[in-house]
């Protein structure tokens, strides 16, 4: 196994114990995020172009400065900016779980995001790499887009 930081709780990450935990999540969250996505591409958006299409706007959004490696705000327009602060840290659990329930129900997005899973749990995989705005204290938007 290649060492890698899986730095998303900062202080924890010279343990070696968490190290190599952190790469067996990030390992099996790869496989099961590669599992449903393709499960739900062949059975919930069958059409190729229409798969291919998707497959092309969420690669065009991961490879953007940041776009994985940064928490933003939905007010930046990305395909996927907010997801995290208003689907997943979202403090009510009754908010949180009708958001999550509208976007399996989207199934479209719902590919999007898993797809964007799969990209970051490959870079967790591949050694330094860390989410800005992610922190043991919480999660927040990070403004780093230029004129932002």
């Amino acid at each position: 196994m290649r060492e890698s930081r899986i730095a998303f709780l900062p202080t924890l990450d010279r343990d070696p114990a968490t190290l190599k935990l952190g790469h067996q999540l990030a390992e099996a969250s790869l496989r099961q995020a590669q599992w449903v996505f393709m499960e739900h591409l062949s059975t919930k958006i069958p059409d190729r172009r229409e798969q291919r299409a998707l497959l092309n706007r969420t690669r065009e959004y991961c490879e953007q400065e940041g776009a994985l490696s940064t928490v933003r705000r939905s007010e930046g327009g990305g395909l996927l900016d907010g997801l995290v602060l208003d689907t997943f840290a979202v403090a009510d659990d009754r908010v949180r779980k009708r958001r999550l329930r509208e976007l399996y129900r989207n199934p479209v997005h719902f590919a999007e995001v898993t797809l964007a899973m799969i990209a970051l749990f490959a870079c967790f995989l591949r050694g330094d790499f860390y989410i800005r705005g992610v922190a043991i204290n919480g999660i927040r938007a990070v403004d780093d887009r230029p004129g932002g």
